[in-house]
């Protein structure tokens, strides 16, 4: 994945992957095209037992925590994006 590609979206975070070293890894060692390493390692994902509505939590401490913004504006935007991810489409909590 080259930097100038379209950015690939964390299907379990939301996150944007923006270098391949940021990508998850699959049980033979092949990046995974929908994870990021955050979520995704060995084939497994990192919290196989967190709620969508524990990741939208994570995530909006998170990037309060890092400077990317405030926490009320990211769990609005995890709101609306992660009902859509590949990992939670099929789920609800």
């Amino acid at each position: 994945m080259e930097k100038d590609e379209t950015d690939l979206i964390c299907q379990s975070c939301g996150m944007t992957i923006k270098n391949h070293s940021d990508l998850g890894v699959e049980r033979d060692g092949s990046k995974s095209p929908y994870y990021c390493i955050y979520c995704y390692m060995k084939g497994e994902f990192t919290e196989p037992e967190i709620t969508m509505g524990e990741m939208i939590e994570v995530c909006a401490k998170k990037s309060e925590e890092i400077g990317i913004m405030p926490y009320r504006q990211a769990k609005e935007i995890s709101l609306t994006i992660l009902p859509g991810l590949k990992r939670w489409k099929y789920h609800s909590d």
